[in-house]
């Protein structure tokens, strides 16, 4: 994914654009179409459907425009709002549908999931890594999601899960440590 980050000139540019959304819906697409595809990459991961991810952002970006009284500004813009918004229609499809998050090998970066000291090829890395993600729980593979796969930040993550970025920093370290020690490189 590239870069996410918004300068503070682009933030409070659309924290404007959110005001006049608020009166006026049509003056949303420039917030929609900024945020549209890192939106749909992340849900299209999720779900490793293009139809499914097409209709839960169909249903983020509507639940956006409904709820954009709600909206809280803060110095992320409306990024970590919107991806919590993805979050909890992801919860609701995957608790209806019986289905369980996808994590794509794809989009992580598989050597923050080593150490220096474990000498292991890529075919083995990934292995390791698909049983390891298989093993998560629901708020770690969430963690997971929006870390690589989304490319949110700590600060985003915390935003979203409504926790203290210190507290989200803490739950990644200890998430990734616990899954580096777990590899045995054969």
């Amino acid at each position: 994914m590239a870069n996410t980050q918004m300068s503070k000139a682009e933030i409070a540019n659309e924290l404007l654009q959110i005001e006049a959304a608020l009166s006026n819906p049509r003056a949303f697409e420039p917030i929609y179409k900024r945020h549209f595809s890192s939106v749909y990459h992340y849900v299209k991961a999720a779900t490793n459907n293009k139809e499914i991810a097409a209709d839960i952002c169909s249903d983020v970006f509507y639940a956006a425009i409904v709820n954009l009284p709600k909206f809280r500004s803060n110095e992320e813009g409306i990024r970590p709002w919107l991806f919590g918004i993805a979050l909890n229609q992801l919860r609701m499809y995957f608790r209806a549908s019986g289905k369980v998050m996808y994590v794509p090998l794809d989009d992580l970066n598989l050597q923050e999931f080593s150490t220096a000291e474990q000498s292991i090829d890529a075919k083995e890395l990934r292995r390791f890594i698909a049983l390891q993600l298989s093993t998560l729980n629901e708020e770690e593979q969430e963690l997971i999601q929006l870390r690589f796969v989304a490319a949110c930040s700590s600060r985003e993550i915390a935003l979203i899960k409504n926790t203290s970025e210190e507290a989200c920093k803490m739950r990644l370290y200890r998430l990734l440590e616990r899954m580096r020690k777990n590899i045995q490189p054969s």
